[in-house]
């Protein structure tokens, strides 16, 4: 009796250690596939051909459009966006990296 108990308590804790391991495995599995999204969402951020920027948690992030239109003034160009509004539009002279100033309408919203 003794003996058919043990037996039974071992295939319990394999059976338990089986599904312990395959539900790991599903964990993990969409943990990668969250990742592979957000790789996904960034490639689309860099391939859009509007400049976009945007700031979170004191970094600026912007895409290759971004970079190309202002070029060696980018640094200057955040500093302003930087002193606008955090909500709302306004319209602002920026100088672009051809020297050509262009007034520009830039949108702010609190999203993060």
């Amino acid at each position: 009796m003794l003996n058919i108990m043990l037996i039974a308590v071992i295939i319990f804790l394999l059976i338990a250690l089986v599904l312990l391991f395959l539900r790991l495995q599903k964990l993990q599995k969409n943990n990668l596939e969250e990742e592979h999204e957000r790789s996904t969402e960034e490639e689309i951020f860099f391939a859009i051909s509007l400049p976009i920027a945007f700031k979170k948690e004191h970094q600026w992030y912007y895409n290759k459009a971004f970079k190309v239109a202002f070029g060696e003034l980018l640094k200057p160009t955040l500093e302003a966006l930087e002193a606008l509004p955090r909500n709302g539009s306004t319209l602002l002279k920026l100088t672009y990296d051809n020297d050509i100033q262009k007034a520009t309408l830039i949108h702010s919203s609190n999203f993060f």
